[in-house]
C-alpha cells in the first residue's frame, strides 16, 4: 500500500510560511525565540525611527480643503468615515518629521470626520453611486471603528509630542474634538457585543476595534474604555498561533495579517505600562517575525496558501483585494525601530523596493 503525503491543516501554515525562506535563502529571519527587549515605550520615538529608517514610509496623502480623504475625496461626497483612515499616516508622518502642515492636515480630515457625526456617537453613511448593497448595523460599527481606531491613535501621538502640545492652535483644535470623542467612545461600549460576533473571525478588525476603544480610553482618561479594548485584544490574541500568524477566516494570510500586526504594535504601545503590555509587544514581535517568512528574495509577499487575499481571492467594492503592501512595510519597519533589530528593517526595505520602486 503507497503512502500518501498530505499537508495537514495542522501543519500547513508552517510549512508553508517558511517555502519563499527555505527555497530561496534570502536573508536572515528574525530571532525565532523572541525580543532581548524593547528600545523604548514611547510611541512618538518610535515613530521617528520608522522615518529614519524609510523616510516617507508615512505618505502625506492630502486632503480636499474640506479635510475629506479616500473616496470621501474622490468621489466629491462624503459616503462613510472609513475612507479617512490615512489620516493617522499625515499625523505620524507631522511627528516624525517635526512638520506642523501634516498634522494640520491630519487634523483637518479628523475634524472631518466627526462633522458627521450623529446622535449615538456613531457616523453617517450616504450611499455610493453604483454601489446597491446596504450595510447593516454591523458595517456601519465596523466603519466607525476603522476611523476611530486611526482618529484615537493620532490623538494619542499628538498628545505626547511636545511641539504639538506648546502650540495653542493645535491643542485647542483637539480639545474641541474631545466631546465627540467621548461619544464615540460610548457607541463602540454600546456595541461590543456586535463587534465581537461581526469580527470573531477577523482578528486584523478585532485589533481595530481594539485600537479605537484604547486610544480613545487613554485621551479621555476612561478606565472602562480600556477593559473593553482588552477584551477585543485578548480575542484577537486567542486567534494566534504560537508561530504568529493570526487565523483570518479559515487560516493564514499574509496580507491581512500585516494589518492586524500593525493594529498591534499601535495598541501595545499605547497601552498602559503593565505585564499585559510585554504579552502585546511578544505577540506583535511573532507576528511581524512571522511576516518576515512569506516576502520573496524580489520584496513581493508571497500569497500562496492565503485564505483571504490571493488571485481570484475576496473582491470589495467589486474589486480584487490585492497585498496591503504599505501596512507590510510599516509593520516591519515599526518592529525594527521598537526591537532594536535591523533585521525587519531589511525584509522591509525589500517590501518597499519592489511595491514603490524607491
Amino acid at each position: 500500500m503507497g503512502v500518501e503525503l498530505r499537508m495537514t491543516n495542522f501543519c500547513r501554515p508552517w510549512i508553508v510560511s517558511a517555502l519563499p525562506w527555505l527555497v530561496f535563502g534570502c536573508g536572515a529571519l528574525p530571532n525565532p525565540t523572541g525580543p532581548d527587549s524593547v528600545s523604548t515605550r514611547e510611541l512618538p520615538s518610535v515613530i521617528e525611527k520608522m522615518e529614519r529608517a524609510r523616510p516617507g514610509v508615512f505618505p502625506a496623502t492630502q486632503p480636499a480643503p474640506d479635510g475629506a480623504l479616500g473616496r470621501n475625496r474622490s468621489d466629491g461626497r462624503y459616503s462613510s468615515v472609513r475612507w479617512q483612515l490615512d489620516l493617522l499616516s499625515l499625523a505620524a508622518g507631522g511627528v516624525a518629521r517635526n512638520d506642523a502642515e501634516p498634522v494640520e492636515a491630519g487634523l483637518r480630515a479628523l475634524e472631518y470626520g466627526f462633522r458627521h457625526q450623529i446622535g449615538g456617537g456613531g457616523f453617517d453613511f450616504s450611499p455610493i453611486p453604483g454601489i446597491s448593497q446596504v450595510p447593516t448595523e454591523a458595517d456601519l460599527a465596523s466603519a466607525a471603528a476603522f476611523f476611530l481606531a486611526s482618529a484615537g491613535a493620532s490623538v494619542f501621538l499628538l498628545d505626547r509630542c511636545p511641539w504639538v502640545q506648546t502650540n495653542i492652535g493645535l491643542r485647542s483644535r483637539i480639545s474641541a474634538l474631545d466631546p465627540g470623542l467621548a461619544e464615540a467612545l460610548s457607541y463602540l461600549k454600546a456595541r461590543e457585543a456586535l463587534l465581537m460576533e461581526a469580527d470573531a473571525k477577523a482578528p486584523n478588525r478585532l485589533l481595530f476595534d481594539a485600537m479605537g476603544a484604547l486610544a480613545l480610553s487613554r485621551h479621555l482618561s476612561n478606565s472602562e474604555g480600556i477593559e473593553l479594548a482588552r477584551r477585543f485584544v485578548e480575542k484577537a490574541l486567542a486567534l494566534q498561533d504560537p508561530a504568529g500568524w493570526f487565523k483570518e477566516g479559515s487560516g493564514y494570510d499574509s496580507s491581512y495579517q500585516a494589518v492586524g500586526a500593525l493594529n498591534l504594535f499601535y495598541t501595545a504601545m499605547m497601552w498602559p505600562e503593565d505585564r499585559f503590555q510585554q504579552d502585546l509587544f511578544d505577540a506583535f514581535y511573532r507576528g511581524a517575525a512571522w511576516e518576515c517568512g512569506r516576502i520573496l528574495p524580489s520584496g513581493e509577499v508571497s500569497t500562496f496558501g492565503n485564505s483571504r487575499v490571493f488571485p481570484g481571492g475576496e473582491s470589495f467594492l467589486g474589486e480584487g483585494k490585492t497585498v496591503a503592501a504599505l501596512s507590510v512595510a510599516q509593520c516591519l519597519y515599526a518592529a525594527g525601530g521598537l526591537f532594536g533589530d535591523s533585521t525587519f528593517s531589511a525584509w522591509a526595505d525589500r517590501v518597499v523596493k519592489y511595491y514603490f520602486k524607491r
